[in-house]
């Protein structure tokens, strides 16, 4: 599959998983990342401005299938990219 992306890529993208020290809020699905629980921070640099993204292990998991399927998205732009992809 390939789709037709209307964005320029981030000049920098850097993902790290980490283990949260306090609760944060996944960028995707606006669920709570708890104490303790694994996620993937995401910094990127795209048009002179960083941005930092932490995003919950199960939405990690919908980008997985997304890359594998060659279908683009952007940040925050998941549930998008998964009806474009059922449709």
């Amino acid at each position: 599959m390939s789709c037709y992306c209307d964005f320029d890529p981030a000049d920098i993208w850097n993902e790290r998983n980490r283990r949260a020290r306090k609760q944060y809020t996944c960028y995707e699905c606006r669920e709570k990342i708890e104490p303790g629980d694994e996620y993937v921070y995401i910094s990127t640099l795209a048009e002179g401005r960083w941005s930092h993204y932490r995003i919950c292990d199960c939405c990690e998991e919908g980008w997985k299938i997304l890359r594998e399927a060659g279908h683009c998205y952007l940040i925050g732009g998941l549930q998008e990219a998964w009806e474009q992809l059922y449709e």
